[in-house]
């Protein structure tokens, strides 16, 4: 950044002068701050002293700055010091510059300051909040200056959030190998499934069921381009259970699948930590024994400013595991 300045007041006294039009080294930003010095003070001494310099130190790095740029900054007659209109027009160019970054330098930090200050997390429902209380309470205990943002999608909207940078952190459903050549990735926990039926099912008032006990019935399952990983997970744990469910349709949200299943005209499957309420005119119930699970996954991009911050949020969360 510093250099960029540098240049374009170099780029403005070439413009005025021929014998500047060639620069032949890159200036440093600490020696157009002696320049200014010497510029202000017009006394080789005093700006000697501002700028904690010997005469004959401050004197090189000037010299070596009008070697730059190839043209001279300042007449010296019988140890008088003044400007040559090269220099005026850089003196007064160095000041705008050197403003200029100080600007740049302060919003950066700002902005450095901030992105600290905050987490964004994207998340598939507000079910994780209660799940997850006790690790969010050690974490807001820890980090009482940070505040939480919180964004919600359907799965495949968080990742995608994820990776244009929309949020910071993000729980998911599905994460693979690719994911992770860019981000950190935890499992925190693998959720049962629970088979949402009718509250007037047959099945509604038992403590569990089976696969077995589901033969002949209508299933609505995930859409996979909103719920990527749901509908697989399903088909391949009826396999393990010699199960070949009759698929009725796919839902590209819970409450759509919801309102198929209250319908009347299928049933379908939901992961345990999201149904801690149940809609009426519906019952949930645990599928057991079963093979099918719904990991919940905490992800964030490997090179964030914040990569500390968020470190400690994601392992707050798995110390809250179910």
């Amino acid at each position: 950044m510093w250099r960029a300045f540098c240049f374009l007041a170099v780029a403005q006294v070439n413009g005025l002068r021929h014998a500047c039009r060639h620069t032949r080294a890159i200036m440093e930003m600490r020696q157009m701050r002696y320049f200014l010095a010497l510029a202000d003070e017009l006394d080789a001494a005093r700006a000697a002293r501002l700028c904690g310099l010997s005469v004959s130190g401050l004197g090189r790095h000037i010299s070596d700055l009008e070697e730059s740029l190839g043209c001279s900054l300042f007449r010296r007659r019988a140890g008088r010091v003044a400007l040559t209109a090269a220099g005026a027009v850089f003196y007064r160019r160095a000041q705008a510059l050197l403003a200029s970054a100080a600007e740049a330098a302060g919003e950066a930090r700002a902005a450095a300051a901030a992105s600290r200050a905050r987490i964004r997390l994207g998340h598939f429902g507000a079910w994780w909040r209660e799940r997850y209380a006790r690790g969010l309470r050690r974490y807001e205990e820890q980090s009482p200056a940070t505040r939480l943002h919180e964004s919600c999608y359907v799965p495949a909207g968080v990742l995608a959030a994820l990776r244009g940078g929309e949020v910071d952190v993000a729980l998911l459903e599905w994460a693979d190998l690719g994911l992770r050549i860019d981000f950190n990735i935890r499992r925190i926990e693998s959720l049962p499934a629970l088979v949402v039926l009718p509250a007037a099912h047959k099945l509604a008032g038992r403590r569990s069921v089976s696969f077995a006990d589901l033969r002949g019935e209508a299933w609505v399952t995930w859409d996979e381009r909103h719920f990527p990983g749901r509908g697989h997970r399903f088909l391949e744990a009826a396999g393990k259970a010699r199960f070949v469910p009759c698929i009725a349709g796919e839902a590209a949200s819970e409450e759509g699948m919801l309102e198929r299943v209250k319908a009347g005209d299928a049933i379908g499957t939901l992961p345990a930590g999201q149904g801690s309420e149940v809609p009426k005119g519906l019952s949930f119930v645990p599928l057991r024994p079963s093979p099918l699970a719904f990991p919940v996954f905490v992800a964030w991009r490997k090179d964030a400013d914040h990569e500390e911050e968020l470190d400690r949020f994601a392992s707050a969360l798995l110390e809250s595991r179910g």
